[in-house]
């Protein structure tokens, strides 16, 4: 995640934002930024393939 990436999500939060509560935002982000860039890179399983996983 980029330095303008983090400001504009804290930009869009009001101003009586906690500190906690950007943490989670940023955390959220970033989560949801790694998840499509592992969608994008076919880095994913099937949910076949995850319950056969499971099953081992």
């Amino acid at each position: 995640m980029s330095k303008q990436e983090v400001i504009n999500i804290i930009n869009e939060l009001p101003d009586d934002v906690t500190f906690e509560d950007v943490i989670y935002k940023l955390y959220v982000a970033n989560s949801i930024k790694s998840g499509l860039e592992d969608i994008s890179a076919g880095n994913t399983r099937t949910h076949d393939e995850v319950r056969k996983l499971f099953a081992q």
